[in-house]
């Protein structure tokens, strides 16, 4: 009987050393285990920060096309400056020759006068 359960006791060791696995085998399955879990992480992370990237991405494009309204804009205001300086100059130039056209007749009346003076101070002599 002892030996009956002897072998009844056997016969389960036997079977499951034939299926257990050996130290070595363990640590390489707990390794591949690990190594798939921080890969999963690392996945998650990966999305994690793509979808952030796509996000800045997709502000940054609005971001630029706010910034190219913003440059047409300003250029567009440059030149109306510019057009208006245009303007100010031309009617600064044209002021200027009004002044010197003004000033030209101003000593043509001038001297006229000191014409007419001297012809009535002429006549005036010579009928005296």
């Amino acid at each position: 009987m002892k030996t009956l359960l002897l072998l009844l006791l056997l016969i389960p060791v036997s079977v499951s050393a034939q299926v257990a696995l050996t130290p070595i085998e363990v640590r390489r399955a707990n390794e591949l285990l690990d190594r798939g879990q921080r890969l999963e992480d690392q996945h998650r992370t990966d999305s994690t920060e793509l979808a952030a990237y796509r996000d800045a991405m997709a502000t940054a494009a609005e971001l630029q096309a706010v910034t190219d309204g913003q440059l047409k804009d300003c250029e567009e205001l440059v030149g109306i400056g510019q057009e208006r300086e245009r303007n100010l100059e031309d009617t600064v130039r044209n002021a200027s020759k009004i002044a010197k056209r003004r000033e030209r007749l101003a000593w043509i009346l001038g001297g006229i006068a000191a014409a007419e003076a001297v012809v009535i101070g002429v006549v005036y002599g010579v009928k005296r």
